[in-house]
């Protein structure tokens, strides 16, 4: 039986998510199975609007779904990517 990972990630410009999906394709090229999720944005619409750089990082995401507590239940191992700010993880 393959195991399940989930990765979950959260990405403002875009880097965690570029990595979050190599993590994905290196668990599923050695035989396992990925989930990939997001977690819910807590940056307000008006600042994403008002930032190309995060906007345009955003409509790359705007297809992964965001993680149901329920989901947990059916996974063997996760993966958590965060950005950093002063060696901080995003809240």
């Amino acid at each position: 039986m393959k195991p399940k990972i989930m990765v979950l990630y959260y990405s403002m410009f875009g880097n965690t998510y570029k990595m979050a999906k190599a993590v994905r394709e290196g668990i599923e090229a050695e035989g396992g199975e990925s989930v990939l999720r997001t977690v819910p944005e807590l940056v307000p619409q008006s600042v994403i609007d008002g930032d190309e750089k995060i906007k345009k990082a955003k409509e790359l995401q705007k297809d992964i779904p965001i993680i149901k507590l329920d989901e947990l239940e059916n996974i063997d191992g996760m993966i958590l990517g965060s950005p950093t700010r002063f060696g901080n993880m995003c809240s």
